[in-house]
């Protein structure tokens, strides 16, 4: 599961850092127990939605 995690987070840092690239490079970096953008803290909000379990009616 910590591969996982970690692995999602690094291709979020190459994704921000190549779609930044054409304008200003960013630093995207896990540092003092917390993520950073550009060396400010930078919070990850994400979900998910298991289809199986919404009702049918919606």
């Amino acid at each position: 599961m910590k591969r996982i995690a970690v692995a999602l987070f690094l291709l979020l840092g190459v994704t921000l850092t190549n779609q930044s690239a054409l304008s200003e490079a960013h630093t995207f970096k896990a540092e003092k127990g917390q993520f950073t953008l550009d060396g400010k803290p930078f919070q990850v909000i994400s979900g998910e939605i298991h289809y199986a379990r919404i009702p049918r009616a919606y």
